[in-house]
């Protein structure tokens, strides 16, 4: 199927009047060659996303291709829900240099310029390349930076190095099951978002490790 470019947008446009999905824009900080400036699309229901991808729960959380998309919308979604109630006024975007490679899911900036960035990443550990986009943006706006946060799904929230820490996502268990059974998927996705809401807020208005 061939679509122009105005009508892809009209058919987003139309999907996101009624919260299907979500555009979140693009963050440019001019610290890159190559910053990316088009919006990022999500979808607002994950388990959605996991029907659209054609998965089921086995695939869901062993392909990592699939478990990353959904972690990552997943965790996108939450902050976005978060940033309407949080004491302080954030606006979200996604970061991403084409030259560089580095990317960051989640930048937050509040109307004083202040920034909070937030890299999703599907495993058990955290390795230096995982936050080094965010290390960069760190050291470039120094003073405007708060805080930064690797979402993953180890045991336990820890010191990364400066300002920036990694948070765990889930008490146990393995966080793609969410979409398993409705009744179980919804304990799962209480604990899951309970665990994410605690974190974020304290980030957002406090600028503090959780």
């Amino acid at each position: 199927m061939r679509c122009t470019t105005k009508t892809v947008q009209s058919y987003t446009e139309l999907l996101e009047t009624v919260f299907l999905v979500r555009r979140i824009k693009a963050w440019r900080a001019n610290i890159g060659s190559r910053e990316v400036t088009t919006p990022k699309i999500y979808v607002v229901d994950s388990g959605l996303l996991v029907f659209l991808l054609g998965a089921d729960e086995r695939r869901a959380s062993s392909d990592d291709q699939v478990t990353g998309k959904l972690f990552e919308n997943f965790v996108a979604m939450e902050i976005a829900r978060l940033v309407d109630c949080a004491e302080t006024s954030a606006t979200q975007y996604h970061y991403r240099d084409r030259s560089s490679g580095d990317e960051i899911d989640v930048v937050l900036e509040s109307r004083a310029g202040q920034l909070v960035c937030v890299e999703c990443k599907a495993a058990a550990t955290v390795r230096p390349e995982d936050y080094r986009a965010i290390a960069k943006l760190r050291a470039a706006r120094r003073d405007q930076f708060v805080a930064g946060v690797v979402i993953y799904t180890g045991d336990e929230t820890k010191a990364l190095t400066e300002k920036i820490w990694a948070v765990r996502s889930v008490h146990s268990g393995v966080p793609m099951t969410l979409w398993s059974q409705r009744s179980s998927r919804r304990r799962r996705r209480r604990r899951w978002r309970c665990t994410i809401d605690a974190a974020l807020l304290d980030l957002v208005d406090e600028g503090k490790p959780p």
